[in-house]
């Protein structure tokens, strides 16, 4: 099975700058809300956009500990299963089959999906960063995978393990202990590095940060675009129907179903795409920009973790 790319238009839509902003806030919200280090300002600037999250719904508490017994977990899962409905749907239109997906996570020396290799991630100064580049030699090493890797996946797949988690619990150990590391084991060097800033400005940046060549595997902002996005959340996605099997529930009755807020800018891509349960925006997209700007002001210099690379290596 050879890694498939989707035709252009479908990753046209995938790299529009709409799906990158709604994706990238996505997980933001979730990384910074319960972090201390956040500050109440920026939790501010996210309820004014719409982009709270609902009744508190981090991932993990203050200390950085997974939370096992709310809802984000579902959240995770239900929002990336509407992405891939929404490409499904345009494959579909298209006269294309549905994503495909891993049933089993590829092993070392698979021809087909090959580890890319590790390469010199720069710190912030442009120089090669160690403890990134060990992070990296580790996660893409034949060894984290035998030892931790297909572990995680042996546990999460056993239909008896499924039965004692809830499906919020699911979820939350998925993205963190396996999700993250898929994103970040088949990474590959991106053609460059975005600014450091931790959000977007829906009106403004670079265009070529918005090119569909740019497809980092590592950064919410582009990993959609990666052809092997849609392989890994496809297993992620398997895992809901395991777990439903693994129930004996044939309609889950979902809690947390956060999609999040208003798209922030009005984009042809993605207008007929969007999903009922995404609220219309109450603002323009120059008071969405002046909104963003804002948030990345309150929290200049606050070393709060919000990218896939920096997440994966936290050991939760």
């Amino acid at each position: 099975m050879a890694l498939r790319v989707f035709p252009l238009a479908v990753r046209m839509m995938q790299a529009s700058k709409s799906m990158r902003l709604r994706h990238e806030l996505w997980h933001y919200v979730r990384a910074v809300w319960g972090n201390p280090a956040f500050p109440d300002a920026g939790r501010q600037i996210l309820r004014d956009l719409g982009w709270a999250l609902p009744e508190d719904r981090s991932p993990t508490d203050a200390n950085r500990v997974l939370l096992l017994d709310n809802a984000s977990g579902e959240d995770f899962l239900y929002m990336h299963r509407d992405m891939i409905r929404m490409t499904d749907t345009a494959l579909q239109d298209m006269g294309e089959l549905p994503i495909s997906r891993w049933a089993k996570i590829p092993e070392p020396g698979d021809a087909d999906f090959p580890v890319p290799p590790v390469w010199q991630y720069p710190d912030s100064d442009g120089n090669p960063d160690p403890e990134m580049i060990g992070f990296l030699e580790d996660v893409k090493s034949d060894s984290y995978f035998e030892n931790t890797m297909k572990v995680r996946e042996s546990f999460l797949t056993e239909p008896s393990n499924l039965r004692r988690l809830s499906l919020g619990a699911l979820g939350n150990i998925a993205e963190m202990t396996i999700h993250n590391m898929m994103h970040m084991r088949w990474s590959a060097e991106p053609l460059g590095y975005r600014p450091g800033i931790r959000i977007t400005d829906p009106t403004a940046g670079d265009p070529e940060w918005d090119s569909v060549d740019y497809d980092y595997l590592g950064d919410t902002y582009s990993s959609q675009v990666n052809p092997h996005f849609w392989y890994l959340h496809g297993w992620i996605d398997n895992l809901i129907d395991l777990w439903a099997e693994a129930h004996r529930v044939t309609e889950i009755q979902w809690k947390g179903t956060w999609l999040g807020g208003p798209d922030l800018i009005d984009d042809p891509h993605m207008m007929t795409m969007s999903h009922a349960g995404v609220m219309p925006r109450a603002f323009s997209e120059n008071e969405a920009s002046d909104k963003i700007r804002e948030l990345v002001e309150v929290t200049r210099g606050i070393a709060v973790p919000t990218t896939l690379a920096e997440i994966a290596r936290i050991d939760f």
